[in-house]
C-alpha cells in the first residue's frame, strides 16, 4: 500500500529529526530531501520498492532422525558437528 510507505517514509524523517538523534543522523540520502509531495514521495515508493528482500520461510524443528526438521529442539541445524 503506497500510503502507508509514504508515511513510513514521513515517520522515519520525523524521528530522524528529533534532537536525541542528532549525534548519528547524517544527511538524507533517499528519497532525498527534494522529494516532499505526495506525488513525489508516491513516485519514489513506485520506482524503488521490491519485495526481494522480504522473503522468508520457516523449517521444521524436530528431533534427530526425523527426516522432515531441519533443527533440534535446542535450535541446532541437525547434521552439522
Amino acid at each position: 500500500d503506497v500510503a502507508s510507505l509514504r508515511e513510513g517514509l514521513r515517520l522515519s524523517r520525523r524521528l530522524a529529526a528529533q534532537s536525541a538523534f542528532a549525534g548519528f543522523v547524517g544527511r538524507e540520502v533517499f528519497p532525498g530531501p527534494e522529494v516532499q509531495t505526495d506525488e513525489e514521495l508516491d513516485g519514489y515508493i513506485l520506482e524503488t520498492v521490491h519485495s526481494a528482500n522480504a522473503l522468508v520461510g520457516t523449517c521444521r524443528m524436530g528431533r534427530e532422525g526425523d527426516p522432515q526438521a531441519v533443527c533440534d529442539p535446542e535450535m541446532r541445524v541437525l547434521g552439522v558437528r
